[in-house]
């Protein structure tokens, strides 16, 4: 037995689709703005070769201790990696 759909039927099918990408694409915006904000670039510094480094302070892996790069100096060479390594 053959379904008999009208153009009625068609058109409700295609509001439907129609809505249900619309609640995605507002899903998909939502979720777009709740990423955090690339951070601003810094100011280009003035220092020279033989400067000592600004001093920061980074969070240890695992987030339970911190670490200041001055407490490294005169004990032992610092080495800064960003990105992977592995």
């Amino acid at each position: 037995m053959a379904a008999n759909f009208s153009l009625c039927d068609g058109l409700a099918v295609h509001m439907r689709i129609a809505r249900l990408l619309a609640a995605m694409m507002l899903v998909a915006s939502a979720a777009l703005a709740q990423q955090p904000k690339a951070p601003q670039r810094p100011q280009e510094g003035k220092l020279a070769v033989g400067d000592l480094a600004p001093d920061f302070e980074l969070t240890v892996r695992g987030g339970e201790q911190k670490v200041r790069l001055s407490s490294f100096r005169g004990r032992r060479p610092v080495a800064l990696v960003f990105g992977s390594y592995t």
